[in-house]
C-alpha cells in the first residue's frame, strides 16, 4: 500500500472511531438519564407505599371513623328491615288464617239469618193468628 491509501485508511479509521465514540457518549448519557428517572419514579413510588402502610396500621389499630358510621347506617337499615320482615312475617300468616275464619264467619252469618227468617216467620204467623 502507498503513503497516500494510507493516510486516508488512518484518517477514516479516525473518523469512525469518532462516531462511535460520539455515539456511545449519547447512549451512555440517555441510559443514565434513563436510570435517573426510573430511580426518581421508584423514590416517589415507595413514599406513597410508605404513606398507605402507616394508613393502613392507622386504621387497623384505631379504626375508620367513615367506616363506622357506615356501618352503623347499614345495621340501622338491616334492622329496619328486619322488623319490616317480620310485620310482613305476621301478615302473612294472619292472612293464611283467615281463610279458616271467614268460613267460621260464614257459617255464623248463615245461622243468624236462619234465626233471623224464623223469628220473622213466627213473627208473621203470630200476626196472622193474633188478628
Amino acid at each position: 500500500m502507498n503513503e497516500s491509501t494510507k493516510a486516508k485508511a488512518g484518517l477514516v479509521y479516525n473518523v469512525v472511531e469518532s462516531v462511535i465514540l460520539a455515539m456511545s457518549v449519547g447512549l451512555m448519557v440517555w441510559l443514565a438519564n434513563t436510570v435517573i428517572t426510573h430511580g426518581n419514579t421508584l423514590a416517589s413510588q415507595g413514599n406513597q407505599i410508605g404513606v398507605n402502610t402507616m394508613r393502613i396500621d392507622r386504621i387497623e389499630t384505631t379504626g375508620s371513623p367513615q367506616l363506622v358510621a357506615h356501618e352503623s347506617q347499614d345495621d340501622a337499615r338491616i334492622a329496619a328491615h328486619n322488623a319490616r320482615i317480620e310485620r310482613l312475617e305476621a301478615a302473612v300468616l294472619i292472612l293464611q288464617a283467615t281463610p279458616g275464619e271467614l268460613k267460621a264467619m260464614t257459617v255464623e252469618m248463615r245461622g243468624l239469618r236462619e234465626g233471623q227468617d224464623r223469628i220473622l216467620k213466627s213473627l208473621d204467623e203470630h200476626m196472622r193468628n193474633g188478628k
